[in-house]
């Protein structure tokens, strides 16, 4: 399959999203940012289609190449192994640092292999979506079909906010935009990234970022998936006319940004307001969130060249082309 190189530059600005509206909510909660109208609307546009274009694309580009068993365990491990190591680095600490406010506890930290922590919850969603590949990867619209009716009964049936009952919400979201990419793959479909086209997607996205802040309905569920498709369609289109120098390079570096950036933010959110209590906002922002995305880049390279990627978990284990955030040795 050829490899468009829009897609790596949507990479890029999907995992600068990501990090920005991370940074932003942070500085929200701890009362660093004021969260006016337009961040909020802002906020819940990214979150209709950041993560989402990951999915959509791990499932176009892995349509055809897992079949069975053996095609899921080497895509599995590449993905297990870096949940499991920062998923308990960031536990421990947490659990060392009584005054970052955590409500975490070792019954948490417990069941951290099995149940997803944080937003290292991406990497168990995309092992359990590439595993029901194998299982029933031929029929792939009529599973994100499936997916998107339980998602509404979900919805509807308003679980209680614990961990089991985000874990049956996003359970029934993301695998639907993984499906739907393969469904796309597995049809032949060839975008086109045009602009009239685009420019209606983006309308219908930021639309349904409006109504889903004022109806109170988060935007993640399978109600504005349309328009989450939607705006996945027009950041592609962005993609393919930026001409920004590194951008793809970054998309191909999601990974280690998307692992190490939350811990990277919090460290430099403490030290900047410590030193500097009195800095203004934008360039507090600007510092923790460059140094967010630059960080886990630096890791990943010095990593890479001493030979420890794979151990860090920013390269594969095993070699096989993969999607989602990708690591420096994958552009599939």
């Amino acid at each position: 399959m050829t490899r468009d190189p829009a897609i790596d530059r949507a990479r890029g600005l999907a995992i600068l999203a990501v990090a920005w509206f991370h940074m932003t909510r942070a500085l929200i909660n701890t009362g660093h940012m004021a969260d006016d109208p337009l961040l909020q609307w802002a906020d819940r546009l990214a979150y209709g289609w950041h993560v989402q274009i990951f999915f959509l694309v791990s499932g176009y580009f892995l349509q055809g190449r897992v079949r069975r068993w053996a095609d899921v365990w080497p895509r599995a491990l590449d993905l297990y192994w870096p949940y499991l190591l920062w998923s308990t680095i960031t536990a421990v600490l947490l659990l060392a640092m009584p005054a970052s406010g955590s409500a975490l506890r070792l019954s948490d930290v417990i069941v951290l292999p099995v149940i997803p922590f944080q937003h290292y919850w991406f990497l168990l969603y995309l092992i359990a979506c590439i595993a029901l590949m194998a299982l029933v990867g031929r029929w792939p619209l009529l599973v994100t079909g499936l997916f998107l009716v339980a998602n509404l009964v979900a919805w509807r049936a308003d679980l209680p906010q614990d961990r089991l009952g985000v874990t049956l919400d996003n359970g029934t979201y993301w695998p639907a935009f993984f499906f739907f990419g393969a469904w796309l793959a597995r049809r032949g479909v060839l975008l086109r990234w045009r602009t009239g086209p685009a420019l209606v997607a983006f309308a219908v996205a930021a639309l349904a970022a409006l109504a889903s802040l004022r109806s109170g309905i988060d935007i993640r569920w399978s109600l504005f998936f349309v328009p989450s498709l939607c705006a996945c369609y027009a950041l592609v289109w962005l993609a393919s006319r930026l001409a920004v120098p590194g951008l793809a390079w970054l998309g191909q570096r999601s990974l280690p940004i998307y692992l190490v950036h939350v811990m990277v933010g919090a460290v430099l959110r403490a030290l900047v307001y410590k030193v500097a209590p009195g800095i203004p906002v934008a360039l507090a922002f600007a510092v923790i969130f460059g140094g967010a995305v630059a960080i886990p880049v630096v890791l990943d390279l010095v990593a890479t060249r001493l030979g420890l990627a794979r151990l860090a978990g920013f390269a594969p284990i095993v070699k096989v082309r993969r999607s989602g955030p990708a690591p420096a040795a994958s552009a599939a």
